[in-house]
């Protein structure tokens, strides 16, 4: 029921929040309906989100640690120590590549984010 004191600003200002949510949902139900579970992946290796930050520094600080340590039993003098010092550099390898590969799949996610909510929105907006 409309108020009789309302104004033209308040009804519209009601029919746009209406319309922001009809909106909303007519999106999720697009990216559900034609993504499904690969957007969900995508949204969660995203660079975007806290578990990927939270990757890719776990990646680069473990390498950096490790890189002068490596380096330092690298450069023993005794094999044991350059063994170590072997297997050291191998592993802070590991973590450069891990970052990297990261750093790849995250920036396709992130593309395919955005290529996904882009064509659901042009989609909700032509369908209404």
């Amino acid at each position: 029921m409309v108020d009789a004191f309302a104004t033209k600003k308040d009804l519209l200002a009601s029919n746009w929040d209406w319309m922001e949510q009809n909106a909303r949902q007519c999106v999720a139900r697009c990216l559900s309906y034609n993504y499904g579970e690969l957007y969900e992946w995508a949204n969660t290796l995203s660079p975007l989100t806290v578990p990927s930050i939270a990757a890719m520094q776990f990646g680069k600080l473990t390498e950096d640690i490790s890189t002068p340590s490596a380096n330092r039993n690298a450069w023993g003098t005794r094999k044991e120590q350059f063994d170590i010092g072997k297997r050291q550099l191998k592993t802070s390898g590991q973590f450069g590549k891990f970052n990297a590969v990261m750093g790849v799949v995250s920036a396709g996610a992130l593309g395919f984010q955005f290529g996904a909510l882009g064509y659901c929105n042009v989609s909700c907006v032509f369908d209404e």
